[in-house]
């Protein structure tokens, strides 16, 4: 199934990460930055044409195209297996989101797993966001770049990431005792749960973590926007010392 991704940051990823992309839509009125994006678009032997906006609009729905739209071939998702097997040395942390449905979460969490060196992100097969053309423009392109699982049952991947490659699974909980930044070093890889926008995390999947962390505030909010709720924990996690 052919996708869109839309906007000139996320097809000068894509094209960066020299994804399956056919053709690049480009608008016939040119713009900043469309002729850098071109030439690498031929320099990569991607097919270019130039289109009206009307054109453009069309292929962008209620999307802002900034004058450039590329037609990929389906999403490349990864099994868990192959996520888990990466031959780069250090940490190897994970992110798992238990049903993010919002799909400008599910780009943001993935824009900033890509930032924070984390190994991949594992997502729901059902009941949860996939990456859309919203999702692609939401994490600025990075899902080009990112290694993304989907998984039938995000609990049994707990279980498969500790009994076979030793993680340990970290959930994001308003109501636990242990604070983030209280959260002891650790020299195993850790898969960082985040759970729903509003529920949180499924008591299921919350008994499958090994350690539940709050983040705390000081201001007069009770929550934060799911992603940006992952943003702080993979910071942290991904600049904790190793013991």
């Amino acid at each position: 199934m052919k996708r869109r991704v839309i906007g000139k940051r996320a097809v000068h990823e894509a094209l960066l990460a020299q994804g399956e992309l056919h053709v690049v839509y480009v608008s016939e009125k040119g713009g900043a930055g469309l002729a850098d994006l071109v030439n690498l678009a031929r320099r990569t032997r991607i097919a270019v044409e130039e289109v009206s906006s009307v054109f453009l609009s069309h292929l962008a729905k209620d999307l802002p195209h900034q004058g450039i739209v590329a037609i990929a071939g389906s999403y490349s998702y990864m099994t868990l297996e192959t996520l888990c097997e990466s031959a780069e040395a250090g940490p190897k942390h994970i992110v798992a989101l238990d049903e993010i449905t919002d799909p400008h979460n599910l780009g943001a969490i993935i824009r900033s797993a890509v930032a924070f060196g984390f190994l991949g992100i594992i997502i729901p097969r059902h009941r949860a966001a996939s990456v859309t053309a919203t999702v692609v423009r939401a994490s600025a392109g990075c899902t080009e770049r990112a290694r993304v699982a989907r998984v039938s049952n995000i609990s049994k991947a707990l279980t498969f990431l500790r009994e076979q490659h030793g993680y340990e699974a970290v959930g994001l909980d308003a109501q636990a005792e242990i604070p983030l930044q209280a959260l002891a070093a650790s020299d195993r890889n850790r898969v960082l749960v985040v759970g729903s926008e509003g529920r949180g995390l499924r008591r299921l999947v919350s008994e499958h973590c090994d350690q539940l962390v709050r983040i705390d505030m000081k201001g007069r909010v009770n929550s934060l926007n799911a992603s940006v709720a992952a943003a702080i924990a993979m910071y942290s996690l991904s600049t904790a010392p190793v013991p």
